[in-house]
């Protein structure tokens, strides 16, 4: 199901665009709002991961360490 957007945009904008009638605008713009909405939403939870990350506590033990005991375990 679709809606519709409706815009206002200046005239010349818009006589500019009838001029390439062959370009599908009503697809591109779908795309290019996508792909922003994607930014966003990345964006978002981008914010999400920091605001956990800083009530996480700091470790006492370098990570290099704990890695290196991972490792020296499974051998």
């Amino acid at each position: 199901m679709e809606e519709i957007l409706s815009i206002p945009i200046p005239k010349e904008i818009k006589a500019r665009l009838e001029e390439y009638t062959d370009f599908d605008w009503k697809q591109y713009l779908i795309e290019v709002l996508k792909r922003r909405l994607k930014e966003f939403e990345v964006q978002n939870l981008l914010s999400d991961i920091d605001r956990v990350n800083e009530r996480l506590e700091t470790s006492e033990i370098p990570s290099w360490r704990l890695i290196r005991e991972e490792r020296d375990a499974r051998s």
